[in-house]
Order: C-alpha cells, then sequence, then structure tokens
C-alpha cells in the first residue's frame, strides 16, 4: 500500500490504501503499488486508458496535436473544434509575450501587426501561424501587344447554326400520319370495304344466272 500526501491525486484505492497514486508537480509522477502484469487487471479494457491518461498528465506535449498554417499580417480567425474557455487558450508570439484574443461560440479571433510566428494552443491542439507581410511587386507585368482584350464577342456558329427540331417534328407528325392511314382505323376500313365489294359482285351475278335459268325454264 501506498501512504499519500495531502497534495496528493488518489487514482485507485482499495480498503487498506491507496494503490496507485499521482503526484503534482515538477515532475509530474505517477506510482503505481503493484505490478499490473501480475494482476488480474492486465485483462480489463480500462488498464490502456489508464497508462495513456497518466502519460497525457504527466507529458501533455506528446498528444499535442500541431496543425500549421501560413498567412498575412493583421486579424486571424481560427476555428476551434470544440467549444473551450478563454482559461484554456493560449495565444503567445516567438518571444514569448501573450496576444490578446476574443472567442465567439468555436472562433477565435486576434490580431498581430508584426510579422513572425504565433501559436494557439486550446486544449490538445496547438495551431502555429506563420505571419508575413505581403511582398511588393518588382516590376509590373504589361500583356503583349498581340494579346486580345476586352469581351470576346458572340460565337459566330451561334448566329448561322440551324435549329433542327422543327423540321424534325414535321417528318415525326408525317410518319405518324401514314402509319395511322395504314394501319388505323382509316387503313381497317378501307380494306373492309374492299373485301366486301367481290363477295357483293359475285352475289349479283349468282342473282342473275338464277334469273336467267327460271326465264328459261317458263319458254320451254
Amino acid at each position: 500500500m501506498l501512504e499519500a500526501a495531502p497534495s496528493d491525486i488518489k487514482i485507485a484505492e482499495v480498503e487498506a490504501g491507496p494503490v496507485i497514486v499521482a503526484r503534482p508537480g515538477k515532475p509530474k509522477i505517477v506510482v503505481i503499488g503493484f505490478h499490473p502484469g501480475r494482476s488480474a487487471m492486465r485483462y480489463e479494457l480500462s488498464t490502456p486508458l489508464l497508462f495513456a491518461n497518466a502519460l497525457r498528465w504527466m507529458a501533455p506535449a506528446i498528444f499535442l496535436r500541431r496543425e500549421l498554417i501560413g498567412g498575412a499580417v493583421g486579424t486571424v480567425n481560427a476555428q476551434l473544434e470544440s467549444e473551450l474557455t478563454p482559461s484554456e487558450i493560449h495565444v503567445v508570439q516567438q518571444d514569448g509575450r501573450a496576444l490578446p484574443f476574443t472567442l465567439r461560440n468555436r472562433t477565435l479571433h486576434f490580431f498581430s501587426g508584426a510579422p513572425g510566428v504565433v501559436r494557439v494552443t486550446a486544449a490538445d491542439r496547438e495551431l502555429v501561424y506563420s505571419l508575413v507581410l505581403p511582398e511588393i511587386a518588382e516590376s509590373r507585368w504589361e500583356p503583349p501587344a498581340s494579346v486580345k482584350r476586352g469581351i470576346p464577342p458572340t460565337r459566330q456558329s451561334s448566329a448561322s447554326a440551324i435549329d433542327l427540331w422543327q423540321a424534325l417534328a414535321c417528318l415525326g407528325a408525317l410518319g405518324l400520319l401514314i402509319d395511322w392511314i395504314f394501319y388505323g382505323r382509316l387503313g381497317r376500313t378501307a380494306a373492309h370495304s374492299i373485301s366486301i365489294r367481290p363477295n357483293s359482285a359475285m352475289s349479283l351475278v349468282g342473282r342473275t344466272r338464277r334469273k336467267l335459268s327460271f326465264a328459261g325454264r317458263g319458254r320451254s
């Protein structure tokens, strides 16, 4: 068992006393009063989290995420991943002087009037801004005389283009008309009338023959 001081942080304890103690200060210390690999603790899912949190507490720079961002001198707006309090944010120049800043929701605003490096530390994230002054042009570029100037006119091909959709629509309507004449109602009516005409002619010839036969019999 361990004997903890009043300023120590008791991470884990049993009935007999604390077994894992963290001591703040310089350097920070975490003491484990037993061998984790020789106990049932090695099978617990929380064991890796315990060691990771202990390392984060002793050396937070190990887990610090850094981003390098280039920009111009002046007002800088930084987007934060989560809502933090002003006490959790530090904006420092490269000479160690702190810069004033404002915080609105998840947007951080600060102003830097001189070129240099500004570090923004927010929780486990560090934004490193490299701010420079805009360079002055050494010469003025002039386009060559052969370069076209002004807004180009509309395409010449658009004026000479021919819309074919009207002609295609007329051809489509003509095809529908032909199809209706030969295969539609009109075609069926014409075919029916043609099939009736031979039958009527044949019946007329038959009636004439019968009349002539009756007349011959009467004369005889």
